[in-house]
């Protein structure tokens, strides 16, 4: 009799086991219907949990910076003007005649203001002040940089036709606006993307009024070039 005692206290004792067990398993089923509780991740070790944080946070950093560009905000001057004619909805132009350093200063808030994060802000002055603004620039554009949240370009200072330049009273020379912006593309911030819209010119070929400034299909080429610069930047 004692023996079918202990039998029958054994068989208790397994059934309770395995109705603990199925307990236990109902339970992380519910948790994990419920996605409080990931199983796979429960049971991984430290390591593997600290590796799948550090890529989960790379990727959304890498998510967070990301931005599409919506707009564009040209500051520069005659060039730019006369590229304007060209303007689509989702441009604003900053941009006058005969300006230089000076005009970037002077337009900064109002640059700022016309900026934000899905902004392409596309700087191209130079061309009037190439002897003794680059430093000014380059300080300039790089905390600008630093400063704002939009996607800044700096568009380098475009060629001239020298020979017709000396029929209509300039004298901007190829020699003086390759050094120019050789130092700016060296010294510019990685954060301020290149555009050079100056070795395209001399390979697709340009067309002045001036020696200066460019007949409407140039510019046109300029802006097509500068949009697709920008899209390939995104």
């Amino acid at each position: 009799m004692s023996s079918n005692k202990k039998s029958k206290k054994n068989n208790r004792i397994i059934q309770i086991i395995f109705i603990v067990i199925g307990l236990m398993t109902i339970v992380f089923e519910v948790l994990y219907l419920l996605n409080i509780i990931d199983i796979k991740t429960l049971f991984s070790t430290n390591s593997d949990n600290t590796s799948n944080y550090s890529q989960t946070m790379a990727y959304s950093g890498t998510n967070s910076n990301n931005s599409i560009i919506d707009k564009y905000v040209f500051v520069g001057d005659s060039r730019y003007v006369g590229m304007s004619a060209y303007e689509e909805d989702e441009d604003t132009f900053i941009a006058k005649n005969n300006m230089g350093y000076a005009y970037l200063e002077e337009q900064m808030e109002l640059i700022k203001e016309s900026c934000d994060k899905n902004t392409a802000l596309i700087i191209g002055l130079g061309v009037n002040d190439l002897k003794y603004s680059r430093q000014k620039y380059i300080d300039t554009i790089n905390e600008m940089a630093q400063d704002m949240d939009c996607h800044i370009f700096y568009m380098l200072v475009n060629p001239v036709d020298e020979k017709k330049e000396e029929q209509h009273g300039y004298s901007v020379e190829n020699d003086v606006i390759d050094d120019f912006n050789s130092v700016m593309e060296e010294e510019l911030s990685s954060d301020v993307r290149i555009i050079d819209t100056n070795s395209y010119l001399k390979e697709e070929g340009f067309e002045t009024v001036d020696g200066l400034h460019y007949d409407r299909s140039t510019y046109k080429l300029i802006y097509d070039y500068i949009k697709e610069c920008v899209n390939k930047a995104e």
